[in-house]
């Protein structure tokens, strides 16, 4: 928040051009006795482009630089084509140019001992000014929201519906993790996966069925209906007003984010940026090792064998998943129970339900590390209270222990949080 001090020293220099201009005009109402109305539209002309160039840079430096070169300008359209006809001296001109060169050196200086612009006051800037006691906005936006997941639009639509002026910031697609790498491709598989489930248990009762498994065409209507759904979401934000900006937001202030380079201020922020998968000591994700998203891509293939680390729910549903495709699934849970935040006793059902499935589900147990070698991924396993432990060889490893918050690069210090 730019202090009100700041606001002060920041209009010095809009003043001084100001100033400037109508001493031209004395001096030459002195030497001439004639009221020069081109100076006047000068002065009008370089005042409002030092305005303009302000609010799109949010630096008075670079507005100051730019609207000094625009009256250099007009002031010689103006010597030429008006005063010299009619053979006036124009005493403005030295002074403009004089002028124009301390503002420029001063930039300069700035520049090479300041750092950039930037650093200067910014008075008239997005973040407004703060004086008497209270904030004074001059902000071009109400709210703005980082993240178009579940909570970042519905917040956006909501408040655009209650009258404020949104801009919604999204760093990849509209929707967030949830409608494209979570909640709703999940779900879509699960679906799949059930469906194919039923067809082959079907003939024990009768309904004989020899379904075949196609996973790029599966994976493709997954991105069907993913697509439909952020669509949806991106029509919804549109027809609220909500403005979308495309680009990785960075906190540079309390109420500014810059984005793409540009600045943008609001008199109020709500980070909603989602989450990420957290990575277990000892297995990084890569090729061998898949975090959630890359779980997903059933169409680049199925291992025959896959350990699920982690009986929460996103391990639960993934590890149905693959097994329902034909894949030997192996999940082990450090808690001594399944679903270890949940009802104990549904949990218990829902273990036998998975084992009886052919699901191979051990709880009480950790994964420590692993070897690569010619026949698969050995993996060291450990029950979680000590004791001897095992090997498993597996061709993949889902890691599926939690989320954390996604803020890297968000610039959480800059804003105070």
């Amino acid at each position: 928040m730019t202090t009100f001090l700041d606001y002060l020293l920041g209009g010095v220099g809009s003043g001084a051009i100001i100033a400037l201009m109508a001493l031209a005009l004395v001096l030459t109402w002195r030497a001439t006795r004639v009221v020069n109305f081109a100076q006047v539209g000068q002065a009008m002309f370089t005042t409002f482009i030092a305005l303009s160039i302000q609010t799109l840079t949010g630096s008075w430096y670079v507005a100051l630089i730019g609207a000094m070169i625009a009256g250099a300008l007009l002031g010689v359209v103006v010597q030429y084509l008006v005063l010299r006809p009619v053979k006036r001296m124009d005493t403005s001109g030295a002074i403009i140019a004089t002028f124009g060169v301390l503002i420029a050196l001063q930039a300069a200086a700035g520049m090479i001992w300041g750092g950039d612009s930037q650093a200067y006051p910014q008075p008239f800037g997005n973040t407004g000014i703060s004086a008497f006691g209270r904030e004074w906005p001059l902000s071009a936006y109400d709210l703005i929201v980082i993240g178009t997941g579940p909570g970042g639009y519905h917040a956006a639509i909501r408040a655009a519906q209650l009258g404020l002026k949104v801009l919604a910031v999204e760093a990849s697609e509209v929707g967030g993790v949830c409608l494209n790498v979570g909640c709703v491709p999940t779900k879509a598989l699960l679906h799949a996966a059930e469906t194919l489930h039923h067809l082959k248990v079907a003939e024990g009762f009768g309904l004989k069925a020899k379904p075949e498994l196609d996973l790029r065409k599966l994976g493709g209507w997954r991105d069907q209906v993913v697509k439909k759904l952020t669509g949806g979401v991106g029509t919804l934000l549109k027809g609220n007003g909500v403005e979308l900006l495309r680009g990785f937001a960075r906190l540079v202030g309390p109420k500014e984010v810059e984005v793409g380079g540009e600045r943008y201020g609001a008199k109020s922020l709500i980070l909603a940026t989602g989450s990420e998968p957290l990575e277990l000591k000892g297995f990084p994700f890569g090729e061998d090792v898949w975090d959630s998203t890359r779980a997903l891509k059933v169409e680049e293939g199925l291992p025959k064998r896959l350990l699920v680390i982690g009986g929460g729910a996103v391990g639960l549903e993934l590890g149905q998943v693959y097994r329902r495709l034909g894949a030997e699934v192996t999940l082990i849970e450090y808690m001594p129970e399944i679903l270890p935040q949940g009802d104990p006793e549904t949990a218990a059902l829902l273990r036998r339900a998975l084992e009886k499935e052919g699901i191979r589900v051990r709880t009480k147990t950790k994964a420590v590390g692993y070897e690569k070698k010619k026949d698969g991924l050995h993996v060291r396993l450990e029950p979680a209270e000590g004791g001897e432990g095992e090997e498993v060889v597996v061709d993949k490893v889902l890691v599926a222990v939690g989320r954390k918050p996604r803020t890297e690069g968000l610039g959480l210090e800059k804003a105070g949080v």
